[in-house]
């Protein structure tokens, strides 16, 4: 690594933070077309996908936290034919940037290997079955897999796990897996598949690289786009390589990264792996847009529950999974941001049945105050976001809980 570039101090780091994510600023308020879309999943590297449908879908909200006028529709003008990204796994379901697709065989054949080495691979139909499947597939076109229900009617074994899918299922999460197949749109949720070969482009299907300039990419990438951080966290961002090919890819190329120190929100410090161009990037920064931003628990600025703890001093976990009566704040509870500070969260949700948005409870952290201008902010995000999900929003609002440090 190089010498020290210079310290961060913590609100260098914050700004840094969310303007690579793209939330330093407003978000672009022109109309929303798919090259534009498509600029968002580059600069973030991947949009986390997710099946809750609190107010919209979190790859939605991620997508419009960026771009005010993005709707649901948009989404599947980014897939299908002449696509502009491509679903796949990294460390969760998510979009990537097309671009990114030759660089992603190994992970192809490590998230393919992993599945039939796994629980749900104890059943995953032999290779007759998944012939017929893609035969079907090239022949009727995208099909879900609701499609092959009357066609390949084996249950699913529920003996062992009461979460087992049914083969046809397995084997067509297998070969998406591997590549063979690609979604090629979605209806609500639902994910159609055809064959890789018929959406991609020949020269990104068939691309050869090696597994040295493919870890080279991930790893140039991930650290890009975090500005700084651990081998750990150039690890995690894609979860296409180990931590022992990292750190081999750091010692390799000392000329892409350097050594920083970067200042915690409780005043202490951390030493850091930074992008090389860091002086430049902190430089260029634009001062923060100060608006009020409701941020989804699987946006990338918040994703990192560790990171947001040391950097903006947040503890916050989403709760969809813990026990109603063991819930401290809510089922879906979004974090909310303003002027680069992270300043409370907020209950909030569409009922799509009364055609209202509809919030619960906000509270604001410790030592943040509420103010005649703060619950403004609150109410104008609000009446942008009721116009995301399609409902109504009369500008209702309960007064605050003040969070304290010793809660």
């Amino acid at each position: 690594m190089t010498a020290h570039p210079k310290n961060l101090n913590n609100l260098q780091a914050r700004h840094l933070w969310l303007h690579l994510q793209g939330l330093l600023l407003a978000p672009i308020d022109a109309e929303t077309d798919k090259q534009s879309i498509l600029a968002t999943v580059q600069q973030l590297g991947m949009v986390q996908l997710d099946s809750v449908p609190n107010i919209v879908r979190a790859h939605h909200h991620i997508l419009w936290s960026r771009h005010s006028r993005y709707r649901e529709q948009h989404y599947n003008e980014l897939l299908g034919y002449s696509p502009a990204v491509f679903e796949h796994f990294s460390h969760d379901a998510a979009i990537l940037p097309l671009d990114l697709y030759p660089y992603w065989h190994r992970q192809h054949q490590r998230r393919s290997s992993a599945f039939t080495r796994g629980t749900l691979g104890e059943q995953l139909p032999d290779g007759r079955v998944r012939k017929r499947l893609l035969a079907l597939i090239r022949k009727q076109g995208p099909m879900c897999s609701r499609d092959f229900a009357s066609i390949y009617t084996a249950p699913a074994d529920k003996s062992r796990h009461a979460w087992m899918r049914p083969p046809h299922k397995q084997a067509l999460e297998y070969l998406w897996l591997k590549g063979d197949l690609c979604v090629s749109h979605r209806k609500i949720f639902t994910k159609y598949y055809d064959l890789a070969e018929r959406i991609l482009p020949v020269k990104i299907k068939q691309t050869p690289l090696d597994v040295d300039t493919q870890i080279d990419t991930l790893c140039t990438s991930a650290l890009h786009r975090l500005g700084f951080g651990s081998a750990r966290n150039i690890q995690a961002f894609y979860d296409a390589c180990t931590l022992e090919e990292v750190k081999l890819w750091l010692k390799k190329h000392p000329n892409k990264h350097c050594v920083v120190t970067v200042e915690t929100h409780d005043g202490n410090s951390l030493e850091l792996i930074a992008r090389a161009d860091i002086e430049d990037v902190l430089d260029k920064l634009p001062p923060p847009a100060g608006r009020m931003r409701i941020i989804n628990p699987f946006d990338p600025v918040v994703r990192d529950r560790q990171k947001l703890r040391w950097l903006f001093g947040m503890d916050y976990k989403i709760e969809i999974y813990v026990p109603a009566a063991k819930r401290r704040y809510g089922y879906y509870v979004y974090p909310l941001i303003e002027n680069a500070k992270t300043i409370g969260r907020i209950d909030v949700s569409a009922d799509r049945q009364g055609n209202a948005l509809v919030v619960k409870n906000w509270w604001l952290e410790p030592g943040v105050k509420t103010s005649q201008r703060r619950t403004a902010g609150l109410r104008s995000e609000l009446k942008r976001m009721a116009r995301l999900a399609d409902v109504q929003y009369e500008g209702d609002i309960p007064d605050p809980i003040q969070l304290h440090s010793d809660a």
